[in-house]
């Protein structure tokens, strides 16, 4: 389950359906059929479990330099926690009110912003980047100056907690993402295929979607903590990143 390939599990859907021969089906269509399969069953994690997919992310700040883009697989702008440790110190970076920020010194604790990056020339996170008040007075000892291969794992002075994107197949030795969702995926794609036959056994395929479905929320439902009894709702960006993850006390 865990460590499969998206070559091991396409080998298995066509000896199944008898397509090792076929022509009817590109390996390209197959792989589009998965990856909506993988956003689909992202869905239902996000939506009972989100900290599934939390990932740790330590911003690369260099001395005097106030803005950073965001990591290019932060999920929708889902940020969990933004934090601030230089040994024993060690708070929450909350968001700055506009009318504080010209009240800012330069020794103070850190607070943030986010801005459109105007001039960014990718679309990733469209563009939105974090901006620190007081800009950093340090450089991240994890990460130096290296801005392009940030390393994660260990905290830095600036670390980010966030909801990462699935990851998509590329070709047949990518690993597939949330493994208890395998059998959703594969089952996903039988229900595409079938579609586009417009095979009899299609109404039978659906069901059993719908059924591992279920079990997939099941499976969701058992791994969160005893202490989660309310979920997390699906809220836009601004109540996701402003109040619900960095609370309403900023």
């Amino acid at each position: 389950m865990y460590g499969t390939t998206w070559g091991t599990m396409r080998t298995k859907i066509e000896t199944e359906l008898d397509l090792l021969e076929e022509t009817f089906f590109t390996q390209q269509e197959l792989i589009d059929y998965a990856n909506d399969a993988i956003d689909d069953a992202a869905r239902e994690v996000l939506l009972i479990y989100g900290d599934y997919f939390k990932k740790s992310y330590i911003v690369p700040v260099v001395t005097g330099t106030q803005k950073y883009q965001l990591p290019a697989d932060v999920y929708a702008h889902k940020m969990r926690f933004l934090q601030y440790k230089n040994g024993t110190l060690v708070y929450k970076i909350r968001k700055i009110k506009m009318k504080n920020i010209v009240n800012v010194q330069a020794p103070d604790d850190y607070y943030f912003d986010v801005e459109q990056n105007t001039s960014a020339s990718t679309t990733d996170n469209c563009g939105l980047q974090l901006v620190f008040w007081p800009p950093p007075r340090e450089t991240d000892p994890v990460n130096g100056a290296d801005t392009n291969t940030p390393k994660q794992g260990t905290l830095g002075f600036h670390t980010l907690w966030y909801l990462r994107e699935p990851k998509h197949i590329v070709d047949d030795t990518t690993i597939l993402d949330i493994p208890e969702a395998h059998k959703f995926i594969e089952i996903f794609i039988k229900v595409k295929i079938y579609k586009k036959e417009m095979n009899p056994l299609l109404q039978t395929a659906l069901d059993s979607l719908e059924a591992e479905r279920g079990k997939l929320r099941e499976s969701l439902d058992v791994m969160l903590p005893d202490e989660d009894e309310v979920l997390d709702p699906d809220l836009s960006f601004y109540d996701d990143f402003y109040t619900s993850l960095f609370g309403s006390d900023y």
